[in-house]
């Protein structure tokens, strides 16, 4: 619930019947062992050619800014989720187990994450869930290029 007599806007915690304020502070609530905030923002499928071709991608070039952490190491993890098919599901094969979603972890200084991954449509995703830790997504770049199969 917004206010404009309050900084910060209220939430309610159906579970334990608390009242809190969001957007204050970098952990989840104020107990003796705080958690880290389970934060992510995921993209839509990006393709080529509206997914008639297979692209490769081999470098992700992060933006990311850790801007009011106090861990002196922040960190975010880039997944790419590929997925071959519309309606299937992202980073599994049809024929087996093997999950082929790429994670990179990202800190304050990465410039850029080499990789190597294929597949007709893409997501992009990125997420945190440590203490301590804020961040902010500027516009990362993905070295994209069209590709075959195998």
């Amino acid at each position: 619930m917004d206010s404009s007599s309050r900084e910060y806007p209220l939430g309610a915690n159906s579970e334990d019947f608390q009242i809190y304020n969001h957007e204050l502070g970098l952990n989840d609530g104020e107990g003796a062992v705080p958690s880290g905030i389970v934060a992510h923002i995921e993209s839509a499928d990006f393709d080529i050619g509206n997914g008639d071709q297979y692209q490769f991608i081999r470098r992700i070039m992060p933006d990311v800014s850790f801007f009011g952490s106090t861990d002196p190491a922040p960190v975010v993890s880039f997944s790419l989720k590929p997925r071959n098919f519309p309606g299937s599901g992202f980073g599994t094969s049809a024929t087996s187990n093997i999950t082929a979603t790429k994670t990179v972890d990202v800190q304050e200084y990465t410039e850029q994450a080499f990789v190597r991954i294929r597949s007709r449509q893409m997501a992009l995703r990125v997420e945190s869930s440590a203490t301590n830790i804020a961040w902010k997504l500027g516009s990362p770049r993905i070295d994209v290029r069209p590709d075959g199969r195998k």
